[in-house]
């Protein structure tokens, strides 16, 4: 007796068939209903027994092997980049045997560990506004960053001169190959927003013989 449970769309992959000749077994097209793995097993057989399992992808009109199963004995066979399934009595060595196939879907691990250092989405506060006077000379504007700090917002608001921002006193206002030119915030510029804790500084600077007004709004997140 053979079983094709493989054309119910609700259930996973099962066939069992008598095999007694070479050539195909069972139906010439398997479809994959997105099991990872097929476990196949070729029992009750004498010597002499081989069964080669071929796949195949939407469209494609060549099969390829994807494994073989020998007398009494299990072998599992990836089939999750494959579409379709076929098997193959390659060698019969005269004595009926059974061939038994059983899909299966294996669950992606999911990491259960989490390390590192999280922030709310959204700041809870509180938050502060610094209002500094950036010379011609590179300096930090906030003499204390705001306790857990999570981002700022620097708006240039003077109304002629432009502000340089960089991560350390070696900015310069002056355009220069390298790390050291400072980002430009136009005067009267929008808001430059910026994700930095308060482990991290920030340091403006005006071009020579130049000042300018600037605001700086520190939001944190308290734990």
């Amino acid at each position: 007796m053979s079983n094709d449970f493989n054309k119910d769309p609700l259930s996973k992959f099962q066939t069992y068939q008598n095999v007694s000749a070479t050539g195909i077994i069972g139906i010439p097209d398997y479809i994959v209903k997105g099991e990872n793995t097929l476990q196949v097993v070729v029992e009750d057989s004498g010597a002499g027994n081989l069964v080669t399992v071929y796949g195949r992808i939407e469209k494609e009109t060549i099969y390829t092997s994807l494994g073989t199963v020998t007398d009494d004995a299990t072998s599992s066979i990836d089939i999750s980049l494959i579409d379709y399934v076929r098997f193959v009595t390659t060698t019969y060595g005269g004595a009926p045997f059974s061939l038994i196939v059983s899909g299966f879907f294996w669950a992606t691990e999911v990491p259960t560990t989490v390390t590192g250092e999280v922030h709310l989405l959204a700041p809870t506060g509180p938050f502060e506004v610094t209002t500094a006077l950036v010379t011609d000379t590179a300096a930090n504007p906030l003499g204390a960053p705001l306790t857990n700090r999570v981002s700022l917002s620097i708006r240039n608001v003077d109304a002629a001169n432009s502000v340089y921002l960089g991560k350390d006193a070696s900015v310069v206002s002056a355009l220069a190959v390298g790390t050291t030119s400072g980002w430009e915030l136009f005067p009267n510029s929008a808001d430059q927003n910026l994700d930095l804790d308060a482990g991290e500084t920030l340091f403006l600077i005006c071009a020579a013989g130049k000042t300018a007004l600037v605001q700086i709004f520190e939001i944190a997140s308290v734990p």
